[in-house]
């Protein structure tokens, strides 16, 4: 009876293996037949299942856009009107453009040097400005990006967009185009930041060839101060609409109030833009934003609050919105260091040709002997200071209590030798208001 006992407690253990095994043995068909890739039998199969992030990283971002601005020299290439060796030298840029795109890309849309031309038109002289970057890793090795941006064609004044797909393969530092009829075949752009990614792709590396690696070089916050700029400037001479947008919305709100008047302040300082380069910056690490206040050549300032590389916002003063670090320092301060500093802001708003804001500290009963509009006074005061002015603080006077005189000597920045004298009368009020006055 004891022997029958063991033998049935030994078919049923029997049983459930054979019962466990089934069920693996039916689990892993259904993954196969639901399209995920059995390694052993698709070993150039790579699934994932990622997120889009915000690209934050300064090196991979100027590697992008390396690789982006050889791709668009290339296709440019292709189309110079060459006087010596035409044939070799477009076949060369024609090559070197097929080299550069991806695999996928070239089998299911039928690609070949020969019908290049047919695919792209010649872009002019331009600034490549990259305007939003998300990527997922693919891989250790491997890295998704997609970038939007523009092409600003400044030789003839029109704009192109800029939607691409790109590959890195971080350990063959190589990589591989893909033009945004690749990403709206396969529905890629649909993926929104946070969204799980499962998609198959046939890639675990990409082969090196001649015209498809990129170099690595350590950037520094000066690089990524020195590109912010670069970005707004051109934004504000060609895209004005977008560098619009970048301001941060209550200093854009206070300082210009629409983009009507944003679009004049711009064509007053246009033809100066052109000569801007930034002269100094600091990077400031915040808690949520990394923040580069630069300054060009006449000390105006660009201030950029990044929560991610390429996710910021723009100033470009510190007066418009009171900053809490001024308001500290003026309550400390004594009253003549009061003045010098409502005159340093006041000068700071001349040299920026934000006459609204200079006008509307002016007290009301000069205004209205002197300068019943804001347009007289502007046109005044073009006349009577420099486009960019240096002060010199020389005499300071106590008329009567809380009223006070300073005089200055003004210097031309652009030509240290054209000096005049500026003389102003200040009313101190409550807190950090002021009005004043100047002999006219």
């Amino acid at each position: 009876m004891k022997k029958i006992k063991i033998l049935i407690f030994a078919l049923i253990i029997i049983i459930v293996i054979l019962a466990i095994t089934l069920l693996i043995s039916m689990n892993l068909n259904s993954k196969n037949d639901s399209g995920i890739p059995d390694p052993e039998e698709t070993s150039n199969e790579v699934y994932v299942e990622k997120t889009f992030q915000n690209l934050n990283i300064k090196t991979d971002y100027f590697i992008v856009k390396n690789c982006i601005s050889s791709y668009y020299n290339a296709i440019n290439g292709m189309y110079e009107d060459y006087t010596q060796n035409k044939e070799e030298n477009i076949k060369y840029y024609q090559n070197s453009v097929y080299n550069m795109l991806g695999k996928d890309y070239i089998e299911n849309f039928n690609i070949s040097t020969n019908n290049l031309y047919n695919k792209y038109s010649k872009i002019g002289e331009s600034k490549l400005i990259l305007d939003k970057i998300s990527y997922y890793d693919i891989s250790e090795s491997l890295t998704m990006y997609l970038v939007e941006g523009y092409q600003i064609e400044y030789t003839n004044n029109r704009n192109a967009d800029v939607k691409l797909m790109l590959i890195l393969d971080y350990g063959n530092r190589t990589y591989s185009v893909f033009p945004w009829e690749y990403v709206e075949k396969y529905k890629i752009d649909e993926y929104k930041q946070g969204d799980n990614i499962n998609l198959n792709l046939s890639i675990s590396q990409i082969e090196k060839n001649e015209n498809n690696t990129f170099t690595y070089k350590n950037y520094t916050g000066e690089d990524m101060a020195k590109e912010y700029f670069e970005i707004y400037k051109f934004k504000a001479l060609y895209l004005p609409e977008k560098a619009y947008e970048d301001l941060e919305e209550e200093y854009r709100n206070k300082r210009f109030g629409s983009l009507e008047n944003y679009k004049n302040y711009i064509k007053e300082i246009y033809s100066e833009m052109y000569t801007l380069t930034i002269q100094s910056y600091i990077v400031n690490n915040n808690e949520d934003t990394t923040q580069y206040v630069c300054q060009d050549q006449y000390s105006n300032l660009y201030i950029f609050d990044a929560k991610t590389l390429l996710n910021y916002k723009v100033t470009l003063d510190t007066y418009t919105l009171e900053q809490e670090k001024f308001t500290t320092e003026y309550t400390k301060a004594n009253d003549q260091k009061k003045v010098m500093m409502n005159i340093d802001k006041f000068f700071q708003m001349i040299n920026a040709k934000d006459y609204t804001a200079a006008y509307n500290v002016l007290a009301d009963s000069f205004k209205n002997n002197y300068f019943k509009t804001e347009a007289a006074f502007k046109q005044y005061m073009k006349q009577r200071v420099y486009s960019y002015n240096d002060v010199t603080y020389q005499v300071f006077s106590d008329e009567v209590s809380g009223v006070y005189q300073y005089r200055l000597l003004l210097t031309d920045r652009t030509n240290k030798n054209n000096t005049t004298e500026f003389n102003i009368v200040m009313k101190l009020n409550g807190g950090t208001d002021f009005e004043m006055s100047f002999e006219v």
